[in-house]
């Protein structure tokens, strides 16, 4: 059976120049093997995975989905009230994470494209039988560093010098150093800083979406911090420019019913019965 190629289709073709669609160059947009829009979103949330489903390129580097990532565990042993070490973030395939391998001991990570070291991590305590997570800021892992040879880190510094490095990796210039086409791709896609933007209407992943930011704002609501976690319709996700299309994260905002109503041009959600499609 021979397919057809909808590109040659003169109906399809007049209907895209109608809608004033262009058609894209695939090899430009910012994604690869198969990686939608909606998990770059998923990836600035953190995805969960073994070190199996990460693809190891060139230097060690970390790959998720041909995304390039950093790894950090998530789950600390709390083993006394008050004492727990924090995880370090890893930049590569290095010697610890080998040793893990070679040991046999399957950890579970959270990979990211962050650019920022914060990252949640839960805390659990064999001592009281709970858990708590918190935002902490992490150290990056000196086997990646060393591997790296991260701003000149080498064996032979000072412990000093080695922490300072640690502690002051710009993950912005990491991505810019090893990715940096795909990085700019990337910011222009999530933060969308280009003027090309779509049709004011929602896209058909809004609902993913909304739900992935806020989920990524824990259900509070940013203007009065009010705690949705038991009632997630009830928290909307608002377009702060009114555009349904753009949604870049700096033109998205978690609002309960009030203060949405209470946003420029909102005034009709205040005379209508509340209802849960945001």
């Amino acid at each position: 059976m021979e397919l057809i190629d909808f590109l040659k289709v003169d109906y399809f073709n007049q209907l895209r120049e109608k809608m004033n669609a262009p058609l894209l160059d695939i090899s430009d947009l910012p994604f690869r093997n198969g990686i939608s829009y909606a998990d770059l979103y998923d990836l600035q949330d953190g995805v969960e995975v073994t070190i199996d489903d990460i693809e190891i390129g060139s230097s060690g580097l970390l790959y998720y989905k041909g995304v390039l990532v950093t790894l950090n565990i998530k789950d600390v042993l709390q083993r006394r009230e008050g004492q727990a070490s924090l995880p370090k973030l890893h930049l590569c395939d290095c010697q610890k994470i080998k040793d893990m391998k070679n040991a046999g001991r399957i950890q579970r990570y959270i990979s990211s494209n962050l650019n920022h070291r914060q990252r949640e991590i839960r805390f659990v305590s064999n001592y009281s039988h709970s858990s708590k997570t918190e935002l902490h800021q992490l150290d990056v892992c000196k086997y990646c560093l060393a591997q790296l040879q991260w701003k000149g880190y080498h064996s032979g510094m000072s412990m000093n010098e080695k922490n300072y490095i640690a502690q002051n990796v710009d993950l912005v210039e990491f991505y810019q150093e090893f990715e940096p086409q795909f990085y700019k791709e990337l910011i222009g896609l999530l933060f969308n800083q280009n003027d090309q933007i779509a049709v004011n209407q929602y896209q058909k992943d809004w609902k993913f979406i909304s739900y992935q930011y806020r989920k990524s704002k824990n259900w509070h609501c940013e203007s009065c911090g009010k705690n949705f976690q038991k009632n997630h319709a009830d928290l909307h996700t608002h377009h702060i420019n009114g555009n349904k299309a753009d949604n870049s994260l700096k033109n998205l905002s978690a609002l309960c019913y009030d203060c949405h109503a209470n946003q420029p041009m909102h005034e009709h959600m205040k005379n209508k019965t509340r209802h849960n499609h945001f």
